[in-house]
């Protein structure tokens, strides 16, 4: 498992050099992902990190797509920020860092100078335009450009960092949703962790719980599993279930 933040920053990095097709046209794969091609896609791209993380950003904007997590209008991001108490003066790797006149974004990296400059990853960026560029990169930036580092909430969750699998073990439930759409619980009267699927049922079972939890919030982010509860605190608190499912398996 890992902070949210520092896998958002490692997934944009990995991007490094992924370009616009055709270059101007602000096509990529960030407006492809949110169903908004063809416009800036700075905020985009920090937003599709995040989410790619396992860790989405706030609603701040609803997504053309249906996906959440959106945002896509930075001067937006900042006045969440803001309202939220989330600025500081003490950035981390993968916090938001939000340029001029609110009219870039991206993810800090690391101080060159502490307080002066620093490295950030960027997409909609180039050497020949700050904020309107062709590709993602790693840019030198200096402190009198920045309007304000944000680290939201998300930065610190903890994620999969895409390391864990679960092998397929599907056995029979009578449990499952109207929707069929998978979905994590605990069977009643014991710590098994299940995922649900329409009349199957994967257990868990025998696993550390820190790497259960980072299966489970990756496949979260991937789609392919319902949204946990949270409780509180933002900690995942699963569902108790009540247990046909487990007891069928122990019939078996």
């Amino acid at each position: 498992m890992t902070l949210a933040r520092l896998r958002a920053l490692e997934l944009l990095t990995a991007d490094i050099g992924v370009a616009e097709d055709p270059p101007g046209s602000n096509r990529n794969k960030y407006g492809k992902y949110w169903g908004f091609d063809g416009v800036a896609y700075c905020a985009m791209g920090v937003s599709w990190a995040y989410r790619e993380a396992g860790a989405p950003l706030p609603d701040i904007q609803t997504a053309p797509s249906g996906k959440n997590g959106y945002w896509a209008y930075v001067p937006f991001g900042y006045g969440y920020a803001v309202n939220h108490d989330e600025l500081t003066d003490n950035p981390q790797p993968g916090d938001i860092v939000l340029f001029g006149d609110d009219d870039h974004t991206g993810l800090f990296e690391q101080w060159i100078t502490p307080g002066f400059s620093f490295y950030s990853v960027e997409a909609n960026t180039s050497d020949e335009d700050d904020v309107n560029g062709i590709y993602v990169a790693r840019r030198h930036r200096w402190m009198d450009w920045v309007h304000g580092f944000w680290h939201p909430e998300a930065a610190d969750r903890l994620v999969g960092d895409g390391s864990v699998e679960f092998d397929e073990q599907l056995l029979p439930a009578t449990a499952a949703r109207s929707d069929d759409m998978a979905f994590a619980c605990k069977a009643e009267g014991s710590d098994e962790v299940l995922i649900v699927a329409g009349n199957t049922f994967l257990s868990l079972a025998g696993r550390p719980w820190d790497d259960v939890l980072a299966g489970l919030l990756y496949e979260e982010a991937a789609g392919r599993l319902d949204r946990m509860p949270r409780d509180e605190a933002g900690n995942v608190a699963l569902e108790v279930l009540p247990n046909p499912a487990l007891n069928l398996r122990k019939a078996l």
